[in-house]
């Protein structure tokens, strides 16, 4: 969105300056990795400016031979569905992560000018990092790699053993169509013990919200309650003795008192 909505980049895809968009997002642009693909066209469809780096020594790569798509004059529909791109889109080893936004000014204003996209690998680093989050392994299985075509299935699945739980996660790219799955597999006996973990959890929140309306039903009871029930009394005797001269206390400065 950074580059999306920016004046300078804005300006730049309106007048085909070729130059200040090599210049700002050229491949340098990016030595942190956090970019592995950069596609921008205009409001024809053309692509105006682009590059995708190789995952194992980043240098540029031949995009008519690196996506499965034409990238130098995609279909209207195809550039409407990377004009909002959050998805993936299959590479023959590798996802490539990307988000695709219309190029408007910083203030978001308008017209737009044309379409940004951004491209990023999705590597075994970050399935390492997936791993440790859930305590066990995360991969890709991806559907062209399995003969029979009925094997695809677009719901979520967990599958039980006796010692692994295996949970499927189906991953369209980003035309809708099914290219994998997310395939997250953890020991069963760390899954009972989150869910152990849970039950306790969720036992101690429960105990301290009954010992929380306890208290508060103890003090209301003692600041409100109580006093109010001891003046009603009062005004009982009041009217059932006729003496006006029966005193409350008066020792409180709130409300009650």
């Amino acid at each position: 969105q950074e580059y999306s909505q920016w004046d300078l980049i804005y300006d730049a895809i309106a007048a085909g300056d070729i130059d200040t968009l090599n210049r700002e997002m050229g491949t340098e642009n990016w030595p942190d990795r956090s970019v592995d693909a950069v596609l921008v066209y205009d409001n024809g469809g053309t692509l105006i400016h682009g590059w995708v780096l190789s995952l194992v020594d980043r240098t540029p790569l031949s995009l008519d031979e690196f996506f499965s798509f034409n990238v130098r004059q995609p279909l209207p529909t195809t550039l409407s569905q990377l004009g909002d791109a959050r998805g993936f889109i299959s590479l023959p080893t590798r996802l490539l992560r990307v988000v695709g936004a219309e190029a408007l000014r910083t203030d978001q204003s308008g017209p737009s000018v044309g379409t940004v996209v951004l491209g990023q690998y999705f590597t075994d680093a970050r399935f390492n990092e997936m791993a440790r989050q859930v305590s066990g392994t995360v991969s890709v299985e991806y559907y062209r790699d399995r003969e029979e075509a009925s094997s695809r299935s677009g719901d979520f699945r967990i599958e039980l053993n006796d010692n692994v739980v295996t949970m499927r996660q189906p991953v369209p790219d980003i035309f809708g169509e099914l290219i994998a799955e997310l395939v997250v597999e953890t020991d069963r006996n760390i899954t009972a013990a989150g869910r152990e973990s849970i039950m306790r959890a969720v036992l101690v929140i429960g105990v301290g919200i009954i010992l929380i309306s306890l208290a508060v039903l103890l003090f209301m009871n003692s600041q409100i309650i109580s006093p109010l029930q001891t003046l009603t009394r009062i005004m009982q005797r009041m009217r059932s003795t006729g003496n006006l001269n029966i005193q409350a206390d008066s020792r409180r400065r709130d409300e009650i008192g």
